[in-house]
């Protein structure tokens, strides 16, 4: 068993508490395996970018470098267990979920309660095109049924995967906090480190 002291008393490492994707990874590991992807898709669509559009501007270069900076941040702070590294990743992935959340609901009331989805298929050009340009037909009610309910779907899918994703790195957060917090004796700790079950030591 390990073990770390504290203001409240011993921490247990492999306690539920620290775990998530269903008990599978410590709370540490899950969030570098999220940052770390969190990276691969920042490069990855950077380079596309790059790759298809070209710099673009000083602006595009500027959005570029400032995205790499932000993954980089979370990446490190997650590797090093700087909690304030987590902090800007936290705000910006809290406010997505709220506003995924706040889309999905407002797109079932407005689906449910009134005919405006009806009238974007019959009057809305850009939603005509794309569905033309998938070559479907935009005037077919059962096409119109499975567009809006698998938009429904995507909307409450990418908001319940936001919210995890957020709750996962609020617990590498304030895991981190009760680390930065732990107090321990003289003998077989160290400040903020899991360290060897010490309990029958005599202090």
């Amino acid at each position: 068993m390990v073990h770390s002291y504290s203001p409240n008393g011993f921490i247990e490492d492999g306690s539920p508490e620290f775990k998530c994707c269903c008990g599978i990874f410590h709370i540490r590991t899950g969030a570098r395996i999220l940052a770390i992807l969190h990276m691969l898709f920042y490069l990855t669509a950077i380079t596309l970018n790059l790759y298809i559009n070209g710099i673009g501007g000083v602006g595009v270069l500027i959005c570029s470098l400032s995205l790499l900076f932000y993954a980089s941040a979370l990446v490190i702070g997650v590797i090093l267990e700087k909690r304030y590294l987590l902090l800007p990743f936290l705000i910006l992935q809290a406010t997505l979920t709220i506003i995924l959340s706040i889309m999905a609901v407002g797109y079932g009331i407005i689906g449910a309660a009134s005919d405006s989805l009806l009238y974007a298929h019959k009057n809305v050009t850009m939603v005509r095109d794309l569905y033309e340009v998938h070559h479907f037909d935009p005037d077919d009610e059962k096409t119109q049924t499975l567009f809006s309910c698998g938009l429904l779907i995507a909307l409450i899918v990418m908001a319940a995967f936001s919210a995890y994703i957020c709750l996962v790195f609020k617990d590498a957060y304030f895991y981190f906090k009760k680390k930065e917090e732990m107090i321990g004796p003289d003998r077989g700790y160290q400040r903020g480190k899991i360290v060897a079950d010490t309990l029958n030591q005599d202090y």
